[in-house]
């Protein structure tokens, strides 16, 4: 494909849709390869006249330009049932293209981009890069930190007093610089039916951290007699250390259940057996960061 052919291609396609290639499967965040200089977009909305046009498509970054261009190297039309919504954008009237969560790896260390690149003369020219990383929480069974339907989804049974009371394999990435630890609390937050205000289901702290700023804790992680990955083990409100799954009382309906990572810049240098209360004067001014997500859980 010629620039000159380049130059023109999106500014046309919100006249031009061209035949349905695909399903639309929602899927918002780029990614970007510093190995190959590939930008992958599952999804971008091209807007104009009339409802927008979704495609999907890839950049390459030329490995002579002094600036940072990009040629589009792939473009695919993607059939829409009217209800996507792309926060990806391309705007003709501009020749403006807008990314946002471009996910890229560069060294050991995952972080998080939102940018603009301006068309021009047949290549996307990057004007703005923002760095946006936050320590994300990736929690495998449910949902990711920055995903918001964390209340639809229910506890399966096998990490709940019901089941093997086993904890679920956790992991989460893109720490802030300067984090030297981390921990884990997890929590119930309806327990003013069993007497408390909340209820303490696990807590881990001094979590070292690696030159990845990111880190993972295998299913059962919490259920061994001393603390995972060289951290250290709070007492959680059934009176013991480590992970003790759900257990709301029956007929109480959902109770939500809270997991949280922490980012710190230092090791709090606490004792086995610590309690919240005792993590939070500790953590005091240290807390770089934080994600969680939740899940739901009842015995009706």
């Amino acid at each position: 494909m010629n620039r000159s052919i380049r130059s023109t291609l999106l500014a046309t396609l919100a006249l031009t849709a061209g035949p349905a290639a695909a399903e639309v499967t929602y899927a918002d965040n780029a990614t970007y390869d510093a190995t190959s200089g590939r930008l992958d977009i599952p999804m971008v909305a091209v807007y104009g006249d009339g409802d927008p046009l979704y495609y999907s498509a890839a950049l390459e970054l030329s490995a002579t330009s002094p600036n940072a261009e990009f040629s589009l190297v792939q473009l695919t039309p993607l059939t829409a049932d009217g209800t996507v919504y792309s926060s990806n954008q391309y705007d003709p009237s501009s020749a403006t293209l807008y990314l946002y969560n471009v996910d890229a790896t560069i060294g050991q260390r995952a972080y998080r981009f939102e940018g603009n690149f301006a068309l021009q003369g047949g290549v996307f020219v990057l004007n703005h890069l923002y760095d946006t990383t936050a320590l994300r929480l990736l929690a495998g069974v449910l949902p990711a930190s920055d995903d918001q339907t964390g209340a639809t989804v229910t506890m399966p049974t096998e990490y709940t007093c019901d089941g093997a009371d086993q904890s679920p394999a956790l992991s989460w990435t893109s720490a802030p610089d300067g984090t030297a630890s981390f921990a884990v609390y997890v929590y119930d937050v309806n327990a003013g039916d069993s007497g408390f205000d909340t209820f303490d289901h696990w807590l881990v702290a001094d979590i070292p951290v690696d030159a990845s700023y990111s880190h993972t804790l295998a299913g059962g992680a919490g259920n061994g007699a001393s603390a995972p990955d060289g951290g250290v083990n709070g007492v959680n409100t059934f009176g013991t250390t480590g992970y003790r799954g759900p257990c709301p009382p029956s007929g109480g309906g959902n109770h939500t259940y809270v997991f949280k990572v922490y980012a710190l810049d230092t090791m709090l240098g606490l004792n086995d057996g610590f309690t919240f209360a005792d993590f939070t004067a500790a953590s005091s001014g240290h807390v770089l960061q934080e994600a969680w997500t939740f899940a739901l859980y009842g015995r009706d």
